[in-house]
Order: C-alpha cells, then structure tokens, then sequence
C-alpha cells in the first residue's frame, strides 16, 4: 500500500499517533502468537495530497519490539520496514466496511478497510487499515494488491 501511495502522492508522511499495551481478543492473540491477553498496538494515519488516507493500527506481541525492530520504526511506514527488508508474507486477508463517526481525520462516513497478518521475519503483525474519505480513487489498491 505504501508503494502504491507513494506513486501517486507527492507528499506521504506517517502521523504516529502511539505505541501502547492493549487487551487482545482470543483470535487476535493466535494470529500474531501471544499466549497473553496483552500485545503492542502501533497507531498511525498516513497523510497524502489530499490529506489524511488510511488510518492504521498494528497489533503485535512485545517481543516484536526487539527482535521485530519495530521499536526504532518512529514515522517510517511500516510497508517500507516489511516489505523493503526480505520478502514478506501475508495471509488472513479480510476485507469490511465500516461506518465511522466523524473525528479529527475525516467527517462520517462509511469507509472500506482491511484487516491482513504480515510478518516481520518470524514475527506476525495483524495490520488494520481504513480507507479515509480523503483517499482519491487513483490511490486505492487494486484487486491484485490486495491479494
């Protein structure tokens, strides 16, 4: 996706919003490996020309942290880390739509997302992702990528 944003954005800049301790459902401790109910949340907005696109959280066991390099990772997309480093791997694609309450990111809307399990080397990452209001139809993935 961060490939694909970059191709047809001038301007691409990831707004970190937080890196944080969260409870995690039973089926999302199995997809990304955690025994406890607690695991790391990365939350971010990625920003293009016509401003706020995709409003992302990532879920992911502590250890990912270290072992993942996930803890330098700061403004950098995470696409670029996963995909730029070795091949990468995605499953459990999932695809919905949400109707979201008007926040500092975009008014109401109903919006697409995606819900996938990357991993980072031997680390799985649950990547969720919004399509924002603000995000033109030329940046949206096409059917291939979201395979």
């Amino acid at each position: 996706m961060t490939r694909r944003l970059r191709r047809y954005n001038h301007h691409l800049s990831v707004q970190l919003l937080g890196n944080r301790a969260v409870s995690l459902t039973v089926d999302e401790q199995a997809l990304v490996a955690v025994s406890a109910p607690v695991g790391m949340c990365r939350e971010v907005i990625l920003h293009g020309d016509g401003g706020p696109a995709i409003l992302g959280w990532t879920l992911f066991a502590e250890a990912a942290l270290q072992g993942g390099g996930l803890q330098d990772l700061g403004e950098q997309p995470l696409g670029e880390r996963i995909f730029g480093d070795a091949p990468a791997r995605r499953d459990h694609l999932q695809l919905a739509c949400f109707e979201i309450a008007s926040n500092p990111w975009c008014p109401a809307a109903t919006v697409w997302g995606r819900r996938s399990r990357l991993f980072l080397g031997q680390w799985p990452l649950l990547v969720h992702e919004l399509f924002l209001p603000s995000l033109s139809s030329h940046s949206l993935p096409s059917d291939k990528e979201l395979e």
